[in-house]
């Protein structure tokens, strides 16, 4: 089935619609925000191939409907790292963390209490050491509205470097 979005032309893989992807051609903070959304009739998974640009390590982050404040989040997260296994809980919305190299994706789609979710998961290479990275974020409280749009963002600037990657695909729930 093929279908229009922001009059781009999206493509059927495997029940998923590819949405939009995104290649960077230079280091920067984000990929560009996507928005026509809506998780009324869809849940979506993002895709994320990263490897760290010239800024400083750090959070690799998910930003629903232009909410930029990190308190407004609750992440829960599990690392494993060779025999280490670590759990966490933090008021943010990161997904997984930039070093090296990190791949991951993530559901992201709306509760019927109205919280958005994001699901990641994933791997994160720093230096010559591979983690394992299981995360659960959610909105702090009811958004209100539908999911209508969602970036990516690094915590820090040129934290994505260039060649990075970001894939958003769609699949109809209603």
């Amino acid at each position: 089935m093929t279908e229009y979005l922001n009059g781009v032309k999206t493509t059927v893989v495997k029940g998923w619609e590819l949405v939009t992807a995104e290649t960077l051609a230079a280091d920067a903070q984000s990929f560009t925000l996507v928005s026509g959304l809506d998780s009324d009739i869809y849940d979506y998974e993002v895709e994320v191939v990263a490897k760290k640009g010239a800024g400083a390590a750090g959070a690799i982050r998910i930003e629903l409907n232009g909410d930029t404040t990190i308190a407004n989040y609750d992440t829960q997260a599990l690392y494993a790292n060779a025999a280490a296994v670590t759990a966490a809980r933090n008021d943010r919305n990161d997904l997984s963390y930039l070093d090296t190299q990190a791949v991951f994706s993530a559901r992201v789609t709306q509760d019927p209490d109205g919280y958005g979710r994001a699901s990641p998961v994933g791997q994160i290479r720093t230096g010559a050491n591979l983690r394992m990275d299981f995360r659960f974020v959610s909105t702090a409280s009811d958004m209100g509205a539908a999911i209508s749009s969602l970036r990516i963002v690094g915590e820090n600037a040129n934290l994505l470097g260039s060649g990075s990657r970001m894939s958003l695909y769609r699949r109809r729930i209603s």
